[in-house]
């Protein structure tokens, strides 16, 4: 599962002694180490990746950080000073790829079969600079969830304490509260159906919100985490195969005639 939270040319990095786990789990993988670190002596970054062979990758690049610890770039003749590991990694031998295609018949097996448990996903949003009339604003979120393709809209705004906009909807809800005095709302979007709607969601509600115009770079930021669904969503068959990693997208070399 670790492996699969990268892109299939991308690095996974974990900023701890973690060599010998991360060997098992990605083709190559490689201990930079650095010593006299302040407070803590010295520190280690593993890093792992089924694409990039470390060992023949220049990866020594100035990204134009600013350096108080290191020595200028310029001062390293090659990469491999910082190294204190490397291993080139056999999923064959390891008996990772079986393990691999035995999880891909099972995904395959239980396409179609409804889960003992459903799904959910919560997006927090926090829109600064919003230049929106707030009276406005059921409305417009009832508009854009329409223009979206939500189903059985329904809306409630807590108009008595002019702070809440609740809309529900068959694929989630949306709870928006606001601070007109501080030119600032919340939104909660919580899906458990449809999951591919949430970014177009964020992207049209932010848009709204600055009256027409993007919301300026820097007032607005955004998460996303797992949360439980909802029984009963009849587009469940669809939701299933976005959830989840794909294990067929898989990069390790474990085709025999691999090049080493």
């Amino acid at each position: 599962a670790m492996a699969l939270l990268v892109k299939p040319d991308g690095i996974m990095v974990k900023n701890e002694p973690y060599f010998k786990q991360l060997s098992k789990v990605f083709d190559y993988s490689v201990d930079v180490h650095f010593y006299d670190c302040p407070m803590i002596c010295d520190q280690s970054m593993i890093l792992g990746s089924n694409h990039i062979d470390f060992y023949h990758h220049d990866n020594l690049t100035d990204h134009g950080v600013e350096n108080l610890l290191l020595p200028e770039i310029e001062e390293y003749p090659h990469q491999y000073l910082l190294w204190r590991d490397y291993k080139i990694n056999d999923p064959i031998k390891d008996g990772a790829c079986e393990k691999l295609e035995e999880a891909i018949q099972d995904q395959k097996d239980n396409e179609g079969i409804r889960k003992g448990k459903s799904e959910g996903l919560v997006m927090i949003i926090e829109v600064e600079e919003c230049t929106i009339s707030m009276e406005k604003l059921e409305t417009i979120m009832v508009d854009i969830l329409t223009e979206q393709g939500y189903t059985s809209i329904e809306s409630n705004d807590n108009s008595d304490a002019s702070f809440e906009v609740v809309i529900v909807t068959d694929e989630g809800y949306v709870i928006a509260r606001r601070w007109p005095e501080d030119d600032y709302i919340a939104l909660d979007i919580h899906l458990w159906g449809r999951f591919e709607k949430m970014e177009p969601t964020r992207a049209a509600l932010v848009k709204a919100l600055g009256s027409g115009n993007d919301v300026k770079e820097g007032s607005m930021s955004s998460y996303r985490v797992v949360a439980s669904g909802m029984y009963g969503n009849d587009s469940w068959e669809e939701d299933d195969k976005l959830i989840g990693p794909d294990l067929t997208a898989h990069t390790r070399k474990c085709d025999p005639d691999r090049i080493k």
